[in-house]
């Protein structure tokens, strides 16, 4: 190959969608890294960097797969994300970062081998430096933020037989000293198994567990040729599925049960809309990932509307219990007369540091529904496609809402993992073998 032929390669490998998608998560993930998802300057740059990249460049860019030179270099540096001190600093053995972040650097690039061995084993090393950093960065049934609060006290009392939307917990919120319990019953349902155990993250890591394995499975039959063990290896060098839950963010049912119902609606259709509706049970905050496929495909809208009917059936026993006008107001209503957070990642700070209010509201809505609909008409080809403006919208809303943290920027990076995986093909039937809904097919050689 002539010097010329290797650099028009590495222009089209640098111009591609997947490498540009991989360049704005690991924006994001470092943005977010740098002061845990709280107000950074450095850290709102990169977002704007990141988002205008994908909003002007990624719908010109090429189709071109996944590069494995592009891939390395994003695992090295998420992985080297784990070390940032906003990270870091709250964790109870804060001297172990570093082994495992080598731990999960090494066995992260070990995945992107076409040797079957060496894949396996850095499978393990990854996951086992992931685990360790999470049991190594709690202390069980104790965390200092109010979500975890919320989630152990709440479903503490379910199990109690008491009704923990009528009890108030301590509130983070500035101005704010307690809250009614904010979340949907859902989350209490799906993280009682945790708390049962002693701490409501042991369930939340199950949910990890599934969210990786779906988007595992969705790159294994989109991508092939081993590219699924890239993508694994990607997710798992990232700093978010570990830090979101040793915080205990729920968020995670959401975007996990997105990601089942993507893998499994091909064949199980009902199967995943189950999963998509028990997901959205716990947090809807996922849901506008889907917005463009609910407007443009038919299907999509009846099944998305079943799982939603789900998510209400879940819900009902505890509003008619709260009274519905209680609950509603405790699990969303009550944002409205919440204060904008000083703390937040996000575009408020600097707006509010020069006029002591928070976005308008036409604004903060207005604004990303013009670039939804301005995206959806430049951009939509796919389903993958149809995932990246919803994740563009979403880090769009998060970036002029009053409340932007980790937790929501999670959602934004895993909406565009799962475009990733998907790669830019329509599903064909023919596409669809059963060895991909086969656990043992992992370990099959694709070489």
């Amino acid at each position: 190959m002539t010097d010329n032929q290797s650099q028009h390669g590495w222009r089209r490998e640098l111009h591609s969608r997947s490498t540009l998608t991989i360049a704005i998560i690991v924006m994001i993930s470092a943005a977010n890294a740098s002061a845990y998802g709280q107000y950074d300057v450095q850290g709102l740059m990169l977002l704007l960097l990141a988002l205008f990249i994908g909003v002007a460049m990624l719908p010109v860019a090429r189709d071109v797969s996944l590069s494995k030179s592009v891939v390395a270099v994003a695992v090295v540096v998420s992985a080297l994300l784990n070390l940032y001190p906003g990270l870091t600093a709250g964790s109870p053995n804060a001297a172990l970062v570093p082994v495992l972040t080598v731990m999960i650097l090494l066995g992260s690039l070990a995945l992107l081998s076409s040797r079957k061995a060496i894949r396996l084993v850095g499978l393990a090393l990854a996951a086992a430096g992931n685990l360790w950093l999470f049991f190594s960065g709690i202390v069980v049934g104790k965390a200092g933020i109010d979500v975890f609060a919320d989630l152990q006290g709440a479903t503490g009392q379910l199990l109690h037989g008491k009704n923990p939307y009528f009890s108030y917990f301590l509130s983070d919120t500035p101005g704010v000293h307690a809250l009614h319990f904010q979340y949907e019953a859902g989350a209490l349902l799906l993280t009682i198994p945790g708390r049962i155990l002693g701490d409501v993250r042991f369930a939340e890591l199950a949910m990890v567990g599934l969210l990786l394995l779906a988007i595992f499975m969705l790159a294994r039959r989109w991508l092939g040729g081993g590219r699924e063990w890239w993508v694994l290896g990607l997710m798992l060098a990232s700093p978010f599925p570990m830090h979101m839950i040793i915080l205990a963010w729920i968020e995670v049912s959401g975007v996990t049960g997105v990601a089942l119902w993507l893998w499994l609606r091909a064949r199980y259709r009902w199967v995943a809309t189950l999963a998509l509706g028990l997901g959205v049970s716990g947090s809807f905050l996922a849901l506008p990932l889907l917005i463009v496929p609910l407007v443009r495909f038919p299907k999509v809208r009846i099944e998305v509307g079943v799982a939603l009917g789900i998510a209400v059936l879940i819900s009902a026993p505890f509003a008619l219990w709260t009274g519905v006008g209680h609950y509603l107001y405790d699990i969303g209503f009550v944002q409205l007369h919440l204060p904008w957070s000083k703390m937040a990642l996000g575009l408020n700070p600097v707006w509010g540091s020069m006029t002591g209010a928070a976005i308008p509201v036409i604004v903060s809505l207005g604004l990303p529904g013009v670039l939804l609909i301005w995206m959806s008409r430049r951009f939509v080809g796919s389903l993958a496609d149809s995932l990246v403006v919803g994740s563009l919208f979403c880090m769009s809303a998060v970036l002029l809402a009053k409340f932007a943290f980790f937790n929501y920027y999670f959602v934004v990076v895993f909406g565009l993992f799962m475009a990733l995986a998907l790669g830019n093909r329509r599903c064909q039937k023919k596409d669809v073998k059963k060895t991909e809904y086969s656990l043992l097919s992992i370990v099959r050689d694709d070489t």
